[in-house]
């Protein structure tokens, strides 16, 4: 009988069987690289490189704001759901370095979220098909890669993944909308203003 609960422990034994030493080393650094603070780091340096662009100087300081909402976001759900992270396969990690509850992941939740906001700036901008394309397939390179650390530390069920997948992008969305909503409002502001100018005549 189809079941999520079936689906979560079918998916965290297979991959619990999958396990390699060499893996498991890979794996711990990748989620030490992608908590939040690293994340964080990220995106700081995304913002100093639209700062260098006049037309996405308001994306540097929007976009950060949501990437903290959405963090923020996943804590609050969190204590709402109270889940217990897995116990049926022992855990990559120390117990020592794992706290906080389970559902939804909020490795998974803020690297779709930071993926979303970077990604759907670089399709705004004037940049070659061949970046845009790049920039799509790493990125969702990059979200399946963290979601599947998760599982594969044995830290997370592939249901709390998915939860964190879905609101990372939909706070992604969220704020490329209100980003690309102002930008097109100022926009246009300064084309009605230019627009009202007198024209100068020679002589």
């Amino acid at each position: 009988m189809f079941s999520l609960e079936g689906i979560d422990h079918g998916l965290l034994y297979g991959i619990h069987q999958a396990r390699q030493p060499w893996l498991s080393v890979a794996m711990t650094f990748l989620s030490r690289a992608t908590s939040t603070i690293p994340v964080c780091c990220f995106m700081a340096l995304f913002s100093c490189w639209c700062l260098r662009h006049p037309q996405l100087r308001l994306r540097a300081v929007l976009l950060p704001l949501f990437l903290v909402a959405g963090a923020l976001a996943i804590e609050i759900l969190k204590r709402f759901v109270e889940r217990e992270r897995p116990n049926i396969v022992p855990w990559v990690l120390p117990e020592t370095t794992v706290s906080g509850l389970s559902f939804p992941s909020g490795h998974a939740g803020i690297n779709s979220l930071f993926v979303a906001l970077v990604v759907g700036t670089f399709l705004n901008v004037h940049v070659s098909n061949f970046t845009k394309t790049a920039a799509i397939l790493t990125g969702a390179f990059w979200v399946i890669l963290v979601g599947f650390n998760r599982i594969y530390l044995g830290v997370h069920w592939p249901t709390d993944v998915l939860a964190g997948w879905i609101l990372g992008a939909l706070f992604g969305f969220l704020g490329l909308l209100v980003a690309g909503l102002i930008e097109r409002s100022r926009t246009e502001q300064i084309e009605t203003l230019d627009s009202q100018k007198p024209m100068k005549h020679d002589g």
